[in-house]
């Protein structure tokens, strides 16, 4: 009764669009006789103001989440049903959205019942573990900093993992995913300089072998835990796609769709970068791209005196200070634990340890075949990253210099992927030098 009594007191105007509202959404207007029915309508409403492009791109975002087909054209024939008025004050029913679907032959996703989606993220996760080589064979140094960024992501939230060159950033990532696997959290993990970003995120996930968007497919498989996505390397597209930046298109739109479906979740899905400390700070793109979230940061430091006494034993005691310095970076720890020991005296420099390791290499050759050769692929495989602006390289195209790559392969200097297609340096410091040289000597 009261209700009725304001509405007595409405203006012309307001009594006209309280009228146009009823017939509109009841079918008729009789606030004598049916106030009870408006009052039960009008309490169950609610009024959002959404700008049209922002409504726009949150009904694109639902349309990625539920349908294969373009989202596009989803678009237009949603528009074309609702404006007919057809279903204008209906029930929408499971007879009518399946009418609809059939009608114009699209494709629901349904990625949490299809089973291929698991067995493609399981691959794309054992793509990137086997991409890493631990100090030990099956015995990877645990960094104190790794559990830190496990915590930040069972957390929900999401890390961008710093550090300058070869001390650790991958490492940290492989220690993280260890304990993902250990508490059952899901994650799908990328190499970005392996896998660089294409054209939009459903066709980068099919790149890697997914149904369609890393982000999709992980929130599908994770819908009762936080989960984890990880994204190594992020600094190599700075250079590997000078020309196209396309990649960073995107990774963007990847981070919106995480920003989506996090406001839609009760368990979040984490971000877990890796970039070089100076790319982070000064280079554009990469600002841009971390912006987009909300991250914590990590910086990644050189091993501790105690964690290089770990991997080194007795023989940390025998180092100069200035070894010990140059060996508290992984990359060069890597690269001087392959050298035997009349190549490990002095050495100075990131630049020394790989001269004396192709050295090595190319004395320990010099019985089976040419040791200039070796030189010669080395530098042919650079010359074909720089010309490709890919840190990989098809193996067929070197085939006349199949007996030194398996040499080289051997010794880890080069490493292969997965499929065992490609090729490319065992760790990027290998690439970065090398490049160097090549830059010098133009």
């Amino acid at each position: 009764q009261d209700f009725l009594f304001e509405i007595k007191k409405l203006s012309k105007e307001s009594l006209k669009v309280l009228t146009r509202f009823c017939e509109k959404i009841i079918g008729f207007y009789n606030p004598d006789k049916s106030i009870e029915i408006i009052v039960d309508y009008l309490c169950r409403l609610e009024f959002i103001n959404y700008a049209d492009n922002i409504l726009e791109k949150t009904i694109s975002q639902i349309i990625s989440l539920l349908f294969v087909d373009n989202k596009n054209e989803v678009f237009a024939l949603l528009y074309k049903w609702v404006s007919s008025g057809k279903i204008f004050r209906k029930r929408i029913c499971f007879n009518d959205v399946n009418d609809f679907i059939t009608k114009y032959n699209l494709t629901l996703r349904d990625l949490t019942n299809n089973p291929g989606n698991i067995i493609a993220i399981n691959k794309a996760n054992t793509v990137f573990k086997n991409d890493f080589e631990p100090f030990e064979s099956n015995n990877t140094i645990v960094r104190g900093i790794s559990k830190e960024i496990y915590n930040i992501i069972s957390r929900g939230d999401s890390c961008v993992i710093t550090g300058d060159a070869g001390v650790g950033k991958s490492g940290c990532m492989i220690n993280i995913i260890e304990m993902c696997e250990e508490n059952h959290l899901p994650y799908v993990g990328i190499k970005l300089d392996k896998y660089v970003p294409i054209n939009n995120t459903d066709e980068w996930g099919k790149s890697l072998g997914m149904i369609c968007s890393p982000i999709s497919c992980l929130d599908a498989i994770s819908k009762n835990s936080n989960s984890v996505i990880f994204l190594d390397q992020l600094d190599t597209l700075r250079w590997l796609q000078i020309e196209n930046y396309n990649w960073m298109v995107v990774l963007e739109n990847l981070l919106d769709e995480v920003e989506f479906l996090n406001s839609r979740r009760t368990n979040k899905i984490s971000v877990v970068f890796s970039t070089r400390s100076y790319d982070l700070a000064y280079d554009r793109t990469i600002k841009k791209i971390i912006k987009k979230i909300e991250f914590k940061t990590k910086e990644v430091t050189p091993l501790s005196e105690k964690e290089l006494k770990q991997i080194l034993g007795s023989v940390y005691y025998n180092l100069t200070e200035q070894e010990k310095d140059l060996l508290s970076i992984p990359s060069n720890l890597f690269i001087w634990r392959q050298l035997d020991d009349e190549y490990r005296k002095t050495i100075t420099s990131t630049k020394k340890l790989i001269d004396n390791w192709i050295e090595q290499i190319i004395n320990k050759t010099k019985t089976t075949t040419n040791g200039n050769n070796i030189r010669i692929t080395i530098n042919k495989i650079v010359d074909l990253c720089i010309m490709n602006k890919e840190n990989k390289v098809l193996k067929r195209i070197l085939f006349d210099k199949s007996k030194e790559i398996d040499f080289l392969l051997h010794e880890k200097f080069l490493k292969e992927d997965y499929s065992k297609e490609s090729i490319s340096f065992y760790h990027q410091t290998i690439y970065d030098a090398l490049l160097v040289d090549k830059k010098l000597d133009f």
